[in-house]
């Protein structure tokens, strides 16, 4: 019965998913979702994606995730394709900003990068009440390791 039950759950939870349109991992990506964004240019042939949302659009439309090496997004604006990669290994800072008591709810985290302190905000629109969190704390975990000496 518990496992019954377990099962039902998951599979309203992936209807409930795919009728918003979005996607989220926090364990890499299935290999037709992989090779989708291969094919839009989203992500290299052989890139490991780590954390992935597809910020509540379909994932032809919106993403942000990061790799090994990498964090990246990517939306479509009347049409036109808008989308930042920045190497790991050129950020200077990482910071979460929650968004709960916001009108969008859309949690961020501000990437400060290169020479010049560039700073992007990397929006985590998510249905996963946790999963900006997580993919905060992946990120900066895996930011750190490209940061510590060899």
């Amino acid at each position: 019965m518990r496992a019954l039950r377990a099962t039902l759950l998951a599979l309203t939870a992936m209807v409930a998913l795919a009728a918003c349109g979005g996607y989220e991992s926090e364990s890499g990506l299935p290999a037709d979702t992989q090779k989708a964004l291969i094919d839009q240019g989203r992500i290299r042939e052989g890139e490991n994606v780590l954390f992935y949302t597809s910020r509540g659009e379909d994932i032809a439309e919106a993403g942000a995730f990061f790799t090994e090496t990498r964090v990246a997004a990517y939306w479509l604006v009347d049409g036109d394709d808008e989308d930042i990669s920045i190497d790991l290994k050129d950020i200077t800072a990482l910071q979460l900003k929650n968004n709960d008591d916001s009108w969008t709810h859309a949690d961020y985290v501000t990437v400060t990068w290169g020479p010049d302190n560039q700073k992007t905000k990397v929006f985590l629109q998510s249905d996963g009440e946790d999963f900006p969190e997580h993919f905060y704390e992946a990120l900066k975990k895996q930011w750190e390791k490209t940061r510590a000496p060899a």
